[in-house]
């Protein structure tokens, strides 16, 4: 990645902000039709939810990872028509159901997230800022990384979180996804700056990214 090397001192590694070319700050001509629909997502986001929405946004953060929105989508909707937030799922079963987004184990993440989700609700409900909570969802949920506890809470309202995907690191034009949270940090900081450089919020730029790179239309973005 041409923004970052590692730095060691005696000690201990440290992840630094290297500026090896003068930093080039994007403009966007973001459309007034997409200026629109960006704070009416942004907007839709800041609704209290119920709790039983909650956890199904938690479920499509939990099964993002690595698969496509519309194959997720999919998984989300098949656990809503089943209750699962109410009711069990027979373990081979669900296996079956998240076949679609990739990998077996998430069916684990699922069914741990359902049995501590009470606890959650603690921190979600907490006056912590939005970066403790992700520090607090990442220790607690299984599967749920620095990208997957970002876009769970951007579902939830917060502005100021990076999901630092596929899309954003193209967008971004650097060359390798954060190794651990150092770097992710200070991925998430560089693109803040470019969110401030256009007067958007992180995930008003975020979402504006998602939606060009995605071609999804405005009224399927509600995950």
């Amino acid at each position: 990645m041409d923004n970052y090397k590692v730095v060691e001192d005696d000690t201990e590694y440290f992840l630094c902000i290297i500026i090896i070319k003068k930093v080039f700050y994007m403009f966007l001509n973001i459309s007034e039709e997409d200026k629109y629909n960006i704070e009416k997502v942004l907007n839709r986001f800041t609704i209290k939810k119920y709790w039983s929405e909650v956890f199904y946004d938690l479920c499509f953060a939990i099964c993002a990872p690595q698969t496509k929105f519309t194959n997720n989508r999919k998984v989300i909707d098949t656990l809503i028509s089943k209750d699962f937030y109410n009711k069990d799922i027979e373990y081979l079963e669900l296996r079956k159901i998240v076949k679609q987004v990739r990998f077996l184990r998430k069916a684990d993440y699922l069914l741990y997230a359902k049995t501590i989700f009470s606890n959650l609700k603690n921190i979600i409900n907490s006056d912590l800022s939005e970066q403790e909570k992700r520090i607090k969802l990442i220790k607690e949920v299984k599967g749920l990384g620095w990208k997957a506890s970002s876009h769970f809470l951007r579902n939830l309202g917060a502005k100021d979180l990076a999901i630092i995907d596929t899309h954003i690191i193209k967008f971004m034009k650097w060359e390798e996804t954060p190794k651990d949270g150092k770097q992710y940090l200070l991925m998430e900081e560089e693109f803040r700056q470019i969110a401030k450089k256009n007067n958007l919020s992180i995930a008003a730029l975020d979402a504006y990214i998602w939606k060009i790179n995605s071609k999804t239309d405005w009224s399927e973005f509600i995950f």
